[in-house]
This record gives structure tokens, sequence and C-alpha cells, in this order.
């Protein structure tokens, strides 16, 4: 039995098409416990300090693979040499960067957080997108490595701790939301008229460098995401591509997702609102003490 009442709780969720994904985790006055006699004791992480009463981390998913099949990349989609996983898939580096995020929270949390996984002290969620919930998976395994009784293989230094999924993109919910469409057709308008040529000139460079016949924001986009796929997994990338990647296509596209996804308050009060007054309600009922279980 654990010597005091805790509680800590993981939710995830997906913010978009290219930047879609965020690990919260609420970690409430966790203590170390023994178990069938065995003492779990271990150096407390810097951040495990007597005032702190919950945790809360945010984080993207890990790398995946590029989101669209774009002929003569160097690194096709279809390629499991390059994309193991296929499209949009958590990459092995993804996998390692999620594992990593855990282990690192782990370090700097020790202490305050348990060294055991137990059911009634930490809850996750999870968008529903594989990658999504394969990055949560990684990030608990860094996060509760398996001790003392838990320890159910030694073979497998792993233990199973679920994940609830509850909820689809926030970006796909908002397809049929006429309020979040009329802001995003207004924003996205005005994006067009002030950065078209630049849009314009880079997609008539790649087209030339490449002989692909791109066009539009949506050719640029495609382009962007196998750059940057590629360029995150550390993948040589063409010479003619430093003309135009990292800039000035990254700081377009982030220009470009600011206008379909958070150009206005409403925007952001509909995309992420309903999240936030989650976790405030979380942190609202640890203060007045009636979170259960606190």
């Amino acid at each position: 039995k654990m010597g005091s009442s805790s509680c800590c709780r993981c939710c995830m969720f997906s913010l978009g098409l290219l930047i879609a994904f965020a690990v919260l985790i609420y970690a409430l006055s966790l203590a170390l416990r023994s178990t069938d006699g065995q003492e779990f004791s271990s150096s407390n992480g810097p951040r495990a300090t007597e005032s702190l009463r919950c945790i809360t981390v945010v984080s993207r998913h890990g790398n995946r693979g590029p989101i669209f099949n774009i002929s003569n990349s160097p690194y096709p989609v279809d390629d499991t040499k390059y994309w193991p996983y296929g499209m949009g898939g958590l990459t092995p580096r993804g996998r390692v960067q999620m594992y990593d995020l855990g282990v690192k929270i782990r370090s700097l949390y020790n202490g305050f957080l348990d060294p055991l996984y137990y059911t009634g002290d930490f809850y996750a969620s999870s968008t529903a997108m594989d990658r999504v919930l394969m990055s949560g998976e990684a990030f608990m395994a860094g996060l509760y490595p398996p001790s003392g009784f838990q320890l159910w293989n030694k073979k497998i230094f792993w233990q199973p701790i679920p994940i609830y999924s509850n909820s689809l993109d926030k970006t796909i919910e908002l397809e049929s939301c006429p309020r979040f469409l009329e802001e995003r057709d207004k924003y996205s308008q005005i994006f067009g008229e002030t950065y078209s040529a630049n849009v314009s000139s880079i997609v008539r460079y790649i087209n030339n460098q490449t002989g692909l016949n791109l066009t539009g924001f949506d050719g640029f986009t495609m382009e962007w995401d196998m750059l940057i796929c590629a360029d995150s997994e550390g993948y040589a990338l063409p010479d003619w591509t430093k003309k135009v990647y990292p800039e000035p296509m990254t700081n377009l596209a982030g220009k470009l997702y600011i206008a379909y996804f958070a150009a206005s308050d409403i925007m952001v009060r509909l995309l992420i609102g309903p999240f936030f007054g989650e976790m405030l309600q979380v942190l609202e009922s640890k203060v007045h003490g009636t979170l259960t279980p606190d």
C-alpha cells in the first residue's frame, strides 16, 4: 500500500497537419514508496523541490515521415530504406526522441515522480493518430522504466502503460466549424495577398531544379514537408536546396501554418481552448483540494 495518495495525469493531443503533437503531464504530489518491503530510493531531480505540487510538460510528437509523395524526391516516401514506417509514420529517430524526452523528464523530477507506475497515479490520453499514440508510448517507456516487481521480463526493459485515445486531430474536427473556416478563409487570403509572389518564386525555382510541376501554396507545402522531414532525419539534401531551404521556406511555412490555424484569437480559442480549459480545470481542482485522486 502506498504511503501517500497522489495523482499524475498525462494528456496528448494533435495540433495540426504539419505540427501535430503535444504531451501534457499533470504530476501531483508524488512520494517515493516501498513495495513488498523493497525501498526505491535515488537522488531527487534538480526540479523536485519541496514546494512543487504540479508539473505540466508539453511536447510535439517525434519525427515523422513525409505526408506527401513527390516524384523525383531523393528520399521517396514509399522507399522503406528511408521511411521504414511509411507516410507520416513515426521514424526511428522520432522514437528515440520521445524515449529520451521521457528519460529527461524523469531525471529532472525524480523524487517528485514515483519510481513505480500505478494506475491511480497516472492517466495518459492521446489524439487518435498512430504517430501520436506511438510517441506517447515511447515517452512513457523512458519515464517509467520497470523496476522491482514491475520488471516482468528481464529481457524487455519496458512495461505496458495504457494510453486512452479520446479525440480526433483538432484541425480535423474544426473542418466542420463554420466560424473557424470563416476565419481561416479570411487570413489565408491575407497571406496570399502578402506572400503569393514569394511563394511563386520559390515554386518556380524548385520546378526548374527538379523538373516537377508544383503549383501554388499546395506545391510549396509539399516540397517543404519533404525537405524538413529529410533534414530532420539527417539525410543530405541536394545542393540546390540551399538557396531556398531552410530559409526562406521555413519562415513562409510558419506564416502559412499560422494563417490556417492560429491567425486570430477566435481561431486559437476554437483550436486549443478546450485543451487549456481541461488543463485549468485540473489545476483548479488541485488548488481547491477536489482533485480525485489527490
